[in-house]
C-alpha cells in the first residue's frame, strides 16, 4: 500500500497518535477563532501544520497531510476556507463536550504527547491557578501540607508552588542546616571539656532516612533534633555577645580598689607595713595571674556558663 493513499493506516502507531493530536488541536484552534477573519484562521492552522509536519519523519510526511487533509481539510493555506462551522454556532454535542469535564481531561492528555516542555508548564500553572492541580506543588505534596508551606514561606494566596523550586529549596536548606550540625555540636563539646553533653546523631543520616521513609525516625525525632541544634547555635550567638560584658565586671571586681583593700584587711599580718603599702602589694599579686591564658579560661568560663543557661540545660 502506498504511504501516499491517505489510509490512516499507513501509519505507525507513533504517528497515528500523533495525527489524532494535531487534529484535535485544529479542530480547537477553529473553535476559538471562530470570530476571527478567515485569514487569520487560515494563518494560526497553516502555523499549527507546519509545527506538526515537523515532527514527522520525510517519507511519511506525504501520507500525514493527505491524512489530515481527509480529516480536517480547512489546513492548506492554499484552499479557500469555508466558514467554519464554530462562526456559526456550536452543536449541541460540541457544547455537551466543551462542558464535560471527561472529555476535556482526555484531550488535553491527547495534547499533552506533542506539547513542548514551556507549554506544559503554562498549562499547569493555569490549572494550579485555578485550584485544579492536586496537591498544588508538582512534588506529590498533599494539599495540607501545602498550604503550610505558603503559610510558612509567605506565599500570596492564589499562587501555586512549584515542585521543582520546593525541591531545590529543600536541598539547599537541608546542606545550610547539616553544615551547622557538623560545626556547632563540635565546636560546643571542645568549649565544654568538663561537661556530658551528648550530640544526637549526626542530622545529615538522620535527615536521610525520614526522608527515605524509614519508620523508626518519626517527624517527631526530626523536630526533636533540629530544636536542640537551633537553642544551642541561639545560646552560642547569643553568650558571645555577653561574654564580654560579664568578663569586665569580673576583672573589675577583683581588682576594684575597695576590694583589694578589703583583701588586705582580712588578712590581718605586716603591722609595721602601711596599709596603702599592703594594698600595692595584693594588686601585684593578683596581677601576675592576669595573662593571656588566664583571660582565656576565664572568659572559655562564663561561655559555657551563658550557654547552658540560655540553651535551658540542654547542653549540660
Amino acid at each position: 500500500m502506498s504511504t501516499s493513499d491517505g489510509n490512516v493506516e499507513s501509519l505507525t502507531g507513533e504517528l497515528r497518535q500523533k495525527l489524532s493530536a494535531v487534529t484535535n488541536r485544529l479542530r480547537l484552534i477553529q473553535i476559538e477563532l471562530g470570530d476571527e477573519t478567515p485569514e487569520t484562521r487560515r494563518e494560526y492552522i497553516t502555523e499549527e501544520v507546519k509545527r506538526a509536519l515537523a515532527g514527522v519523519p520525510r517519507e511519511h510526511q506525504e501520507a500525514f497531510l493527505a491524512n489530515l487533509k481527509a480529516m480536517f481539510p480547512t489546513w492548506d493555506p492554499n484552499v479557500v476556507v469555508a466558514p467554519p462551522r464554530a462562526a456559526q454556532g456550536p452543536t449541541p454535542t460540541d457544547l455537551r463536550e466543551m462542558n464535560d469535564p471527561s472529555f476535556l481531561v482526555g484531550r488535553l492528555t491527547e495534547l499533552a504527547k506533542s506539547l513542548s516542555d514551556d507549554q506544559k508548564e503554562t498549562i499547569s500553572r493555569r490549572l494550579r491557578d485555578a485550584g485544579l492541580a492536586a496537591g498544588d506543588s508538582g512534588a506529590g505534596i498533599s494539599p495540607k501540607i501545602a498550604e503550610l508551606l505558603r503559610q510558612r514561606l509567605n506565599v500570596p494566596e492564589g499562587k501555586g508552588l512549584s515542585g521543582d523550586r520546593i525541591l531545590e529549596l529543600t536541598m539547599l536548606l537541608a546542606e545550610f542546616v547539616c553544615t551547622l550540625d557538623q560545626v556547632v555540636w563540635p565546636t560546643w563539646r571542645q568549649m565544654n571539656r568538663r561537661g556530658s553533653a551528648k550530640r544526637p546523631v549526626e542530622l545529615k543520616q538522620t535527615i536521610g532516612r525520614h526522608a527515605g521513609g524509614d519508620p523508626e525516625v518519626p517527624s517527631g525525632q526530626i523536630i526533636s533534633d533540629l530544636e536542640k541544634l537551633r537553642k544551642l547555635i541561639v545560646a552560642m550567638i547569643s553568650g558571645v555577645g555577653r561574654v564580654g560584658h560579664q568578663f569586665a565586671e569580673q576583672h573589675l571586681a577583683r581588682f576594684d580598689p575597695s576590694e583589694i583593700s578589703s583583701l588586705v584587711k582580712l588578712e590581718g599580718k605586716g603591722f609595721l607595713v602601711s596599709h596603702e603599702i599592703k594594698c600595692w602589694r595584693k594588686y601585684e599579686e593578683l596581677a601576675k595571674s592576669l595573662n593571656g591564658e588566664f583571660i582565656q579560661d576565664e572568659m572559655m568560663k562564663i561561655m559555657v556558663d551563658l550557654v547552658q543557661r540560655l540553651s535551658q540545660g540542654i547542653t549540660a
